[in-house]
């Protein structure tokens, strides 16, 4: 460790962070987090510095200023393997399984016939078959008429 050296820990390191055009790389600890060990005598870490301390004390991008000690004992873990991959971290929900695939079922071209004897029906006897004209002042429509219809005069 450098004398002027400024330590940062970055949650969720999948989710990079660009600074000026820039990538930040973050040293992967494991479990999708990352520490990074900059200087500030070299000027690229200068423009890394003032941009990761600000988000820093913005709380923002889940960036955390480490001091010497905790940078220390961070990079001392072994690093642990997660037991899903970082992007499925992200992801609180399991997936959908597979849909299953219906096979559509024939279709039957023989109509079945009856189990049931029809009765025959004689049109005479239900008053259909002499169905006389309507009346003359009937005019189909495809409309509603809401005026009431006119009474015919009655013949004396």
């Amino acid at each position: 460790m450098e004398p002027n050296a400024v330590f940062f820990l970055k949650e969720i390191v999948s989710n990079q962070i660009i600074i000026k055009g820039r990538k930040v790389a973050f040293e992967n600890i494991g479990s999708n987090r990352g520490v990074l060990e900059l200087n500030e005598s070299k000027s690229d870490d200068k423009e890394f510095i003032a941009g990761l301390n600000d988000l820093a004390n913005r709380r923002v991008g889940g960036v955390v200023k480490l001091s010497a000690a905790e940078y220390a004992q961070k990079k001392s873990q072994p690093i642990l393997n997660p037991s899903v991959r970082p992007r499925d971290m992200l992801r609180a929900r399991r997936p959908l399984p597979p849909a299953r695939k219906t096979v559509p079922q024939p279709i039957e071209t023989q109509v079945a016939t009856p189990k049931v004897a029809v009765p025959a029906v004689d049109l005479k006897t239900m008053g259909l078959a002499d169905d006389p004209e309507p009346p003359a002042t009937f005019r189909p429509t495809t409309r509603r008429i809401s005026r009431k219809a006119k009474a015919e005069p009655e013949a004396p």
